[in-house]
């Protein structure tokens, strides 16, 4: 009976990742604070469910030589369909913001731990697009807040 519930809950588990998909992105980025950075960044990762309920990932930031690496965690919890971006784009986007979480390495030598809300995201089955975000880091050796914004940042869901 223990070994019966002990593979029904993994089954259970395992359930949503039939639907994980993967994505990468392109952007800008630029962040203030005790070393101040910017540049170009790529991201990977991994999407948990059909929507991007929960995102994964890693990203880099070249401006053009290595700047920082880190990881992500991302969510978009509503998207709504009528709403007044609509003339930005040709095609009917669902207005869906995001907010994240990351803690990156910049070099030389010192931790960011940031967070994120992107209240100008839109995204349609297989697109994000993202912009203006305000980005909100606190350095972890200096203790100090820093502020970041990404400019643009376009995702593509695989």
């Amino acid at each position: 009976m223990k070994k019966t519930a002990l593979i029904l809950f993994l089954a259970l588990l395992a359930l949503p990742l039939h639907s994980a998909s993967f994505f990468y992105s392109v952007g800008t980025e630029g962040f203030s604070g005790k070393i101040p950075y910017g540049g170009f960044s790529f991201s990977a990762g991994c999407s948990l469910f059909d929507e991007p309920y929960l995102d994964i990932g890693a990203e880099v930031v070249v401006s053009p030589l290595f700047e920082s690496a880190g990881i992500f965690v991302s969510t978009q919890p509503f998207g709504v369909t009528d709403h007044p971006f609509d003339f930005l784009f040709a095609n009917k986007m669902l207005y869906s913001p995001k907010l994240g979480a990351e803690a990156c390495y910049v070099h030389p030598g010192v931790w960011n731990i940031g967070i994120s809300l992107a209240l100008l995201n839109f995204r349609d089955m297989m697109f994000d697009f993202e912009f203006f975000t305000p980005v909100f880091v606190f350095s972890v050796p200096d203790l100090e807040f820093g502020v970041g914004v990404r400019v643009l940042t376009l995702t593509c869901y695989l």
